[in-house]
C-alpha cells in the first residue's frame, strides 16, 4: 500500500509539473491560437516548428523552447535563415518591384563563387566535295565570375506594434524588406560598378551609336542602335530607358511634313508595355537621362544578363539596440550578383 500511495504521489507531483510547462508555454501563444497551440507542436512537422518558431522569434525573441527549431537555421552571420514560404513572398515583391529581375535569368546557387562558361566564338560550316577533308573549327569559349555581395536593410518596429497579434507583422516585413532591397538590386543590375555590388547592364554593353547631339536624340540613331544588335538576338529584346528619355522619343516621328508619323507604338492591351520599332519598352528611374556623354539607352537580350542569387536570406532581431526608444531592430541580408554574360547581346546609344 505504501508503495501504491508513493506512486500516486510521484505521477500527481509530474502531472503538475507538467501542467505549469504547459502554462508557461502558452503564456506565449495568441489568444486565438491557445486551443489548438499544445496538439499542433505534437504532430507539425519539422518545417512547420520552424516557422512558427522564427515568427515567435520575431515577435518575442526566441524562447527557451524554440531554441532546438530555431537551430536548423541558424546562420554564420548571426541571423536566422527565412522559412521557405516568406522567401518566396519576399522574391515574389523583389519581382514585381524591380524591372530587371523580371528581363534577366535567374538562378539560385547555394556557394559563394559561381563560375559560368559562355560561348564567345561559334563553329563555322562548309560546303565541300566528294572525300574532301573538312574544315576545322574550334569555338571559343570565356568564363563569367559570379560573386556573393551582401545586400543589407535595416527597419525599426515600435514594442506596440510587436505585440499587437492583429497587427500583420509578415506581410509588413515581407513588403518592407522587398522595396528596400528591390530599389538597392535594381540600381546595381543596370548602373552597378561591380566593386561589392552587381556589375550594371549599362557597363556591360557594347557601344551601338553615339548621336551627335549633346542633348537629343533623333530617330535614326535609335534606327541606328537597333541594327547595331545582331539578328538573331532582336527576337527577344526589349529598350531600357529613362521615362524622361521615354517621353522624348514619344514626341519623334518620321516623314515629310504633311505625312508624318510617331515611331512611338502604345501598349495595345492594358499591363503590356509600348513598343519601339517593334520591341517592348521599359523604364528604369536608374538609366541615365538625355545628357552630354550619358548612355541613354540600352537595347539588347537581356536574358543574357545573369542574377544568381544565395539561396539563404538571413533576419536578426536587435533586441537592445533600439531598446531606449521602445523599438526593436530587424536587420535582413541577402547575397546575389548580376552580370551581363555576352556583351554583344545588349548595345546602348550615348550621347555626344
Amino acid at each position: 500500500t505504501d508503495k501504491i500511495d508513493a506512486d500516486i504521489n510521484a505521477l500527481e507531483a509530474l502531472i503538475k509539473r507538467v501542467e505549469r510547462v504547459e502554462t508557461e508555454e502558452r503564456a506565449f501563444v495568441p489568444e486565438s491560437q491557445r486551443e489548438t497551440a499544445v496538439v499542433a507542436t505534437a504532430t507539425a512537422t519539422p518545417e512547420a516548428q520552424y516557422r512558427d518558431a522564427f515568427w515567435n522569434y520575431i515577435r518575442r525573441g526566441a524562447q527557451a523552447g524554440e531554441y532546438r527549431a530555431m537551430s536548423v537555421g541558424s546562420d554564420t552571420y548571426g541571423g536566422y535563415t527565412v522559412p521557405d514560404e516568406f522567401r518566396r513572398q519576399l522574391i515574389q515583391g523583389l519581382d514585381e518591384l524591380n524591372v530587371m529581375r523580371g528581363l534577366a535569368t535567374t538562378i539560385t546557387s547555394s556557394s559563394g563563387t559561381l563560375t559560368m562558361p559562355t560561348l564567345t566564338t561559334h563553329a563555322s560550316a562548309t560546303w565541300k566535295t566528294e572525300a574532301e577533308a573538312y574544315a576545322e573549327t574550334t569555338p571559343a569559349f570565356s568564363e563569367v565570375t559570379f560573386s556573393a555581395h551582401k545586400a543589407t536593410a535595416l527597419i525599426k518596429v515600435s514594442e506596440e506594434l510587436l505585440n499587437d497579434s492583429a497587427f500583420p507583422l509578415e506581410q509588413w516585413i515581407a513588403g518592407e524588406f522587398a522595396r528596400a532591397l528591390a530599389e538597392l538590386e535594381e540600381t546595381a543590375f543596370v548602373v552597378g560598378t561591380g566593386s561589392g555590388q552587381p556589375t550594371g547592364v549599362v557597363g556591360g554593353s557594347t557601344l551601338g551609336k553615339t548621336a551627335t547631339a549633346t542633348n537629343a536624340i533623333t530617330a535614326d540613331e535609335l534606327m541606328d542602335t537597333y541594327h547595331a544588335l545582331g539578328r538573331a538576338y532582336r527576337r527577344r529584346a526589349s529598350w531600357l530607358m529613362h521615362d524622361s528619355t521615354k517621353k522624348a522619343i514619344r514626341k519623334l516621328v518620321t516623314g515629310v511634313s504633311g505625312d508624318k508619323t510617331y515611331i512611338w507604338q502604345p501598349g495595345l492591351a492594358s499591363g503590356e508595355p509600348d513598343m519601339l520599332l517593334g520591341q517592348p519598352v521599359y523604364t528604369s528611374p536608374d538609366m541615365a537621362e538625355i545628357g552630354t556623354g550619358n548612355k541613354v539607352a540600352i537595347f539588347g537580350d537581356l536574358s543574357y544578363y545573369y542574377i544568381v542569387d544565395r539561396q539563404s536570406i538571413s533576419i536578426q532581431r536587435l533586441n537592445e539596440l533600439y531598446a531606449g526608444n521602445g523599438q526593436v531592430g530587424f536587420r535582413i541580408f541577402k547575397r546575389t550578383d548580376g552580370k551581363l554574360t555576352l556583351a554583344t547581346a545588349a548595345y546602348h546609344l550615348i550621347n555626344a
